[in-house]
């Protein structure tokens, strides 16, 4: 998996944890 990849869906995991918060 490409580094973009992988970044961008660690940007939307991290999005969905903060609205749960």
């Amino acid at each position: 998996m490409d580094k973009v990849t992988r970044d961008a869906q660690e940007d939307i995991l991290w999005c969905m944890f903060l609205q749960t918060m």
